[in-house]
């Protein structure tokens, strides 16, 4: 099983910044596609940080190309 893509770790949870680097996107476009649907947030930590999963990103980039 592969469980890394284009430098993206399929099994790992991503910070907003770190989603929006391996994404080529600004944070106001992950917001939107968050609101959207078309990416959902892994986890809201207790210190309020939010994650995105690996696959997650993953599935993002073959639903947008």
């Amino acid at each position: 099983m592969v469980t890394e893509l284009a430098g993206i770790d399929l099994g790992r949870d991503y910070t907003i910044g770190e989603t929006c680097a391996l994404l080529g996107i600004h944070r106001n476009t992950l917001r939107r596609y968050t609101s959207q649907n078309k990416i959902a947030m892994a986890v809201r930590k207790a210190d309020g940080k939010i994650l995105y999963r690996g696959r997650d990103i993953e599935k993002l980039v073959y639903t947008t190309v």
